[in-house]
Protein backbone atom coordinates (compact mmCIF):
# COMPACT_ATOMS: atom_id res chain seq x y z
CA UNK A 1 0.00 0.00 0.00
CA UNK A 2 2.48 2.49 0.33
CA UNK A 3 3.93 2.14 -2.81
CA UNK A 4 0.20 3.35 -3.83
CA UNK A 5 0.81 6.30 -1.33
CA UNK A 6 -2.28 4.76 1.00
CA UNK A 7 -1.64 5.50 4.72
CA UNK A 8 -1.83 2.17 6.11
CA UNK A 9 -4.65 3.37 8.94
CA UNK A 10 -6.36 4.19 6.34
CA UNK A 11 -6.67 0.66 4.75
CA UNK A 12 -8.50 -2.97 5.81
CA UNK A 13 -6.38 -5.82 4.80
CA UNK A 14 -8.28 -9.29 5.77
CA UNK A 15 -6.02 -11.29 6.89
CA UNK A 16 -7.07 -15.10 6.50
CA UNK A 17 -6.60 -18.10 4.66
CA UNK A 18 -7.95 -18.47 1.15
CA UNK A 19 -9.69 -20.95 2.09
CA UNK A 20 -12.03 -19.33 4.17
CA UNK A 21 -13.29 -17.21 1.38
CA UNK A 22 -15.91 -20.51 0.58
CA UNK A 23 -17.61 -19.44 3.46
CA UNK A 24 -20.38 -17.35 2.51
CA UNK A 25 -21.55 -16.48 5.78
CA UNK A 26 -18.02 -15.56 7.13
CA UNK A 27 -17.32 -13.19 4.02
CA UNK A 28 -21.00 -11.30 4.05
CA UNK A 29 -19.84 -10.52 7.59
CA UNK A 30 -16.52 -9.21 6.98
CA UNK A 31 -18.01 -7.07 4.04
CA UNK A 32 -21.24 -6.07 6.21
CA UNK A 33 -19.50 -5.29 9.51
CA UNK A 34 -16.61 -3.60 6.94
CA UNK A 35 -19.06 -1.35 5.24
CA UNK A 36 -21.16 -0.38 8.12
CA UNK A 37 -18.08 0.79 9.61
CA UNK A 38 -16.96 2.95 6.97
CA UNK A 39 -19.95 3.65 5.33
CA UNK A 40 -18.06 3.90 1.63
CA UNK A 41 -19.91 5.57 -1.35
CA UNK A 42 -17.61 3.65 -3.96
CA UNK A 43 -17.11 0.18 -3.73
CA UNK A 44 -14.77 -1.37 -6.07
CA UNK A 45 -15.18 -5.40 -6.42
CA UNK A 46 -13.81 -8.33 -8.79
CA UNK A 47 -16.26 -9.02 -11.76
CA UNK A 48 -17.41 -12.69 -12.44
CA UNK A 49 -14.52 -13.44 -14.39
CA UNK A 50 -14.70 -17.29 -13.81
CA UNK A 51 -12.16 -17.17 -10.82
CA UNK A 52 -14.50 -18.93 -7.86
CA UNK A 53 -13.22 -16.98 -4.96
CA UNK A 54 -13.23 -13.77 -7.31
CA UNK A 55 -17.19 -14.74 -8.08
CA UNK A 56 -17.72 -15.27 -4.00
CA UNK A 57 -16.47 -11.85 -3.78
CA UNK A 58 -18.39 -10.28 -6.31
CA UNK A 59 -21.98 -12.16 -5.18
CA UNK A 60 -21.19 -11.20 -1.19
CA UNK A 61 -20.60 -7.60 -2.01
CA UNK A 62 -23.73 -7.28 -3.90
CA UNK A 63 -26.21 -9.57 -1.09
CA UNK A 64 -27.12 -6.41 0.35
CA UNK A 65 -23.70 -6.20 2.60
CA UNK A 66 -23.53 -2.55 1.62
CA UNK A 67 -25.80 0.49 2.02
CA UNK A 68 -28.38 1.18 -0.91
CA UNK A 69 -26.99 4.34 -1.96
CA UNK A 70 -23.23 3.19 -2.22
CA UNK A 71 -22.34 2.89 -6.41
CA UNK A 72 -19.89 -0.34 -7.16
CA UNK A 73 -17.73 -0.63 -9.86
CA UNK A 74 -16.20 -3.87 -10.68
CA UNK A 75 -12.60 -4.66 -12.41
CA UNK A 76 -11.20 -7.78 -14.09
CA UNK A 77 -7.64 -8.75 -12.77
CA UNK A 78 -7.11 -9.91 -16.98
CA UNK A 79 -9.52 -6.96 -18.43
CA UNK A 80 -7.97 -8.00 -22.08
CA UNK A 81 -9.07 -11.42 -21.83
CA UNK A 82 -12.84 -11.42 -20.77
CA UNK A 83 -15.69 -10.67 -23.01
CA UNK A 84 -17.27 -8.41 -20.10
CA UNK A 85 -18.10 -4.51 -21.31
CA UNK A 86 -16.52 -1.41 -19.02
CA UNK A 87 -18.83 1.98 -18.93
CA UNK A 88 -16.68 4.04 -17.30
CA UNK A 89 -12.98 4.74 -17.64
CA UNK A 90 -10.84 6.77 -15.46
CA UNK A 91 -8.29 8.75 -16.45
CA UNK A 92 -5.09 7.76 -15.01
CA UNK A 93 -1.83 10.03 -15.25
CA UNK A 94 1.53 8.18 -16.16
CA UNK A 95 2.79 8.54 -12.67
CA UNK A 96 -0.08 6.82 -10.72
CA UNK A 97 0.25 3.98 -13.84
CA UNK A 98 3.83 3.13 -12.11
CA UNK A 99 2.61 3.51 -8.78
CA UNK A 100 0.07 0.48 -10.00
CA UNK A 101 2.88 -1.36 -12.03
CA UNK A 102 4.69 -1.16 -9.00
CA UNK A 103 2.42 -2.35 -6.50
CA UNK A 104 1.53 -5.24 -8.63
CA UNK A 105 4.52 -6.65 -8.37
CA UNK A 106 4.35 -7.36 -4.78
CA UNK A 107 2.14 -10.36 -5.53
CA UNK A 108 4.84 -12.91 -5.57
CA UNK A 109 2.49 -15.24 -6.33
CA UNK A 110 1.17 -14.03 -9.98
CA UNK A 111 4.96 -12.61 -11.15
CA UNK A 112 5.08 -15.28 -13.54
CA UNK A 113 1.71 -15.14 -14.93
CA UNK A 114 1.69 -14.08 -18.65
CA UNK A 115 -0.76 -11.84 -17.87
CA UNK A 116 1.26 -10.11 -15.09
CA UNK A 117 2.92 -8.18 -18.05
CA UNK A 118 3.92 -4.51 -17.17
CA UNK A 119 4.03 -4.21 -20.74
CA UNK A 120 1.11 -5.74 -21.44
CA UNK A 121 -0.89 -3.52 -18.54
CA UNK A 122 0.39 -0.47 -19.96
CA UNK A 123 -0.59 -1.32 -23.12
CA UNK A 124 -4.34 -1.50 -21.85
CA UNK A 125 -4.30 1.52 -19.98
CA UNK A 126 -3.45 3.08 -23.29
CA UNK A 127 -5.94 1.56 -25.24
CA UNK A 128 -8.64 2.73 -22.64
CA UNK A 129 -7.37 6.45 -22.57
CA UNK A 130 -7.12 6.85 -26.25
CA UNK A 131 -10.47 5.00 -27.65
CA UNK A 132 -12.54 5.93 -24.55
CA UNK A 133 -11.20 9.68 -23.47
CA UNK A 134 -9.22 10.28 -26.52
CA UNK A 135 -5.74 10.59 -24.47
CA UNK A 136 -3.55 9.66 -22.19
CA UNK A 137 -4.08 5.83 -19.74
CA UNK A 138 -6.88 4.85 -18.21
CA UNK A 139 -8.62 2.18 -15.69
CA UNK A 140 -11.64 0.46 -16.99
CA UNK A 141 -14.77 -0.42 -15.00
CA UNK A 142 -17.88 -1.53 -15.10
CA UNK A 143 -20.33 0.82 -13.01
CA UNK A 144 -22.69 -1.79 -12.06
CA UNK A 145 -24.71 0.41 -9.27
CA UNK A 146 -25.01 4.49 -9.26
CA UNK A 147 -26.78 5.86 -7.04
CA UNK A 148 -24.87 8.87 -5.35
CA UNK A 149 -24.07 11.21 -8.02
CA UNK A 150 -20.17 11.11 -6.99
CA UNK A 151 -19.25 9.44 -10.03
CA UNK A 152 -19.48 12.18 -13.48
CA UNK A 153 -21.04 8.97 -15.25
CA UNK A 154 -21.12 8.96 -19.57
CA UNK A 155 -21.57 5.16 -20.33
CA UNK A 156 -19.64 4.38 -23.19
CA UNK A 157 -20.69 1.88 -26.26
Amino acid sequence: LSVCGIPEQDAHIVDKPIAEFHDRETLWKLIHNYAAQVKPDLVFTHENDGHPHHELVNQETFNQSLPKVCDVATYSCKPYLTGESRNWYHYIGPEALEHKLDALECYDNYAEESYFNRDLIRSWATVCGFNHLGHGYAEAFRLERHYTGRIPFNASR
